[in-house]
């Protein structure tokens, strides 16, 4: 009796078991039939073309907040990169606005892909091709003064400043936001305590970069970029002229810097009546070497406003970083060279200048021959006393 009660026992779950089994495999079947009906996930009726249609012949402010620049330099810029762009079926117009929306905003490759109705592969594949034909205009954009190059108005005869007259512009390290691995993470810190890729950048005094350095790890020196820069990254500078640089790097023939324990930022000074604004020779030279110095801090300011993804690099490999950062100051001069009326450009007055550069001071003989040194001391020398002697003579 309790065999055949048993069996039955048995029987129900076989048969119970048999109906759960069924049960899983009729919803695992309503689940895929209802992935495969599922709507695409780019449906949406207007496509990304006919946005960046509707922004660039809209009202001229979309340009800028879209794409960082006026509708008319992005379409002369659309006319250069497009011979050099791999065949696809996304216009050479779209492919330029996605590169530039994710510069200007430092948007994600996702982000891109929903707002352009793209996938993530398409987006990174086109953001790619656009970021090398970009870097392909580098020689065109970023080029070195010759021994041909002119004095600069700003720094010519009739000028106050004119005997800084072989001065090329200014040079300086900004650090750019970077992410990296966390066994990297200690090399990339920098003193203020974020990752970061210490960039090392020369620019005249009309804000077009000359030079840039990238790549290097934020705790790396400005001092130690410069070097590798002169030695061995093509940093050629012609005789006879300088760039101006702050305390952080070594006064030289190359590289004129200001005095040290003196008033130098243009803060210290304005703060001062003009009457007392000098009281000895090094901080009038000091003065006038921190005005025409500025020139590469607002162009980093410009450069950072324009281009968010400086300040929210997305997770790309570390070259990619950098390669990115070279292709912001190509569109940078790009613009510059264009002399059209830009909303960033017209508001370098207004730019905050960045206070990050790693102005720690090294001893001389560490970062300098005596030679150099003595070189640039003689330069730096006649042009306090000349600019001494002329404040003496004008009151």
């Amino acid at each position: 009796m309790e065999d055949e009660m048993m069996d039955e026992i048995i029987e129900d779950e076989m048969i119970f078991s048999d109906a759960i089994d069924m049960t899983v495999i009729m919803l695992l079947e309503e689940e895929i039939t209802s992935l495969n009906t599922r709507n695409p996930q780019n449906n949406r009726k207007f496509t990304g073309y006919q946005i960046v249609s509707c922004i660039l012949n809209g009202n001229p402010v979309r340009s800028y907040t879209m794409f960082r620049m006026s509708s008319t330099n992005f379409r002369i810029l659309c006319d250069k990169i497009s011979s050099r762009l791999n065949e696809t079926k996304t216009t050479a117009e779209e492919q330029l606005a996605i590169f530039l929306d994710g510069l200007g905003h430092g948007i994600s490759i996702r982000k891109l892909g929903e707002y352009y109705q793209h996938s993530s592969e398409t987006i990174h594949r086109l953001f790619k091709d656009v970021l090398k034909a970009i870097l392909s205009l580098y020689d065109e954009y970023i080029k070195l003064p010759d021994a041909n190059t002119g004095v600069h108005p700003i720094v010519g005869p009739n000028s106050r400043n004119h005997l800084f007259k072989d001065a090329l512009g200014a040079i300086d390290g900004t650090h750019i936001r970077a992410v990296v691995k966390k066994a990297k993470s200690d090399r990339f810190r920098n003193r203020k305590g974020f990752i970061s890729q210490n960039v090392l950048a020369a620019c005249s005094f009309d804000m077009l970069f000359q030079y840039v350095a990238i790549g290097w790890e934020g705790s790396a020196s400005d001092m130690r970029v410069l070097r590798w820069a002169v030695e061995e990254g093509g940093f050629d500078i012609p005789n006879g002229r300088y760039y101006l640089a702050d305390s952080g790097y070594a006064n030289t023939s190359k590289f004129l810097c200001p005095y040290r324990n003196h008033n130098y930022h243009l803060a210290q000074f304005n703060r001062q009546p003009i009457s007392s604004r000098y009281t000895v020779p090094e901080e009038l030279y000091n003065h006038r070497h921190a005005q025409l110095r500025n020139v590469i801090e607002r162009t980093f300011g410009v450069l950072k406003i324009r281009f968010k993804i400086l300040d929210r690099m997305p997770k790309y490999k570390f070259r990619k970083q950098g390669l990115v950062v070279m292709a912001c100051c190509i569109i940078h001069n790009f613009i510059k060279l264009q002399n059209e009326p830009d909303l960033f450009l017209d508001r370098t007055t207004n730019v905050p200048v960045p206070n990050d550069s790693n102005e720690n001071l090294v001893p001389l003989e560490e970062i300098s021959s005596a030679n150099e040194s003595s070189a640039g001391e003689i330069i730096r020398n006649n042009i306090k006393n000349g600019l001494w002697s002329q404040r003496r003579r004008a009151n």
